[in-house]
């Protein structure tokens, strides 16, 4: 296991003003409208060669992510 020097809530608002940023900027550029999702409390993304989820529990203040490197 490992400590993060952010808490939960504030990697939770990170992403959440990401995919706001990333809506914005879709109305420019709609064909990347695919690299950041979310799906109830799961933040997706995938940028260049990685793709990955984050999954947050607030109440529990846990917080659980995977990325992979699709060129390894």
């Amino acid at each position: 296991m490992r400590i993060l020097p952010l808490t939960p809530a504030q990697i939770y608002y990170n992403c959440l003003y990401s995919a706001v940023a990333h809506a914005i900027n879709n109305l420019k550029e709609p064909d990347f409208a695919y690299e950041q999702s979310w799906d109830g409390d799961n933040y997706s993304y995938h940028f260049g060669s990685g793709r990955g989820t984050i999954a947050f529990d607030l109440k529990r203040n846990i917080v659980a992510g995977a990325h992979r490197a699709e060129d390894s």
